[in-house]
């Protein structure tokens, strides 16, 4: 990640710039979206099919502010994916909690890039 721009204005949408390096070439993107985080990753995404990469699937998500915790709080963001047939997590720390949304979806980019996907095998319930 290189940089990126989140803006939130009442009665518009909310739109996310992202400009990335992937293999030492540079991409800039821009998108619209429901939330802050939707437009971050739409964006993220109109880059990975414009390079004809597969795009990991968010299967949940998961926020976590810790009991009694302020308003400056440290927030976990844990995001589960599926990508190419297997499900990993990935969970980052910030006070915001699109900022913490974006760590773990980086992390997630960067274990793509380096093809270090880990599996999470499940236990079958009876």
């Amino acid at each position: 990640m290189l940089n990126y721009s989140l803006t939130l204005t009442d009665g518009l949408r909310p739109t996310a710039t992202v400009k990335i390096s992937i293999k030492g070439e540079v991409y800039q993107e821009t998108a619209a979206g429901e939330g802050q985080y939707h437009a971050f990753s739409k964006a993220m995404y109109k880059i990975y099919r414009r390079l004809n990469k597969p795009v990991p699937e968010l299967i949940d998500y998961e926020v976590v502010i810790p009991p009694g915790g302020k308003t400056n709080a440290y927030v976990q963001t844990v995001i589960t994916w599926k990508y190419e047939g297997k499900v990993f997590k990935t969970r980052a720390l910030d006070i915001d909690q699109t900022v913490a949304a974006i760590k773990a979806t980086m992390k997630m980019l960067n274990m793509i890039e380096s093809g270090s996907i880990p599996n999470i095998n499940y236990l079958q319930l009876p």
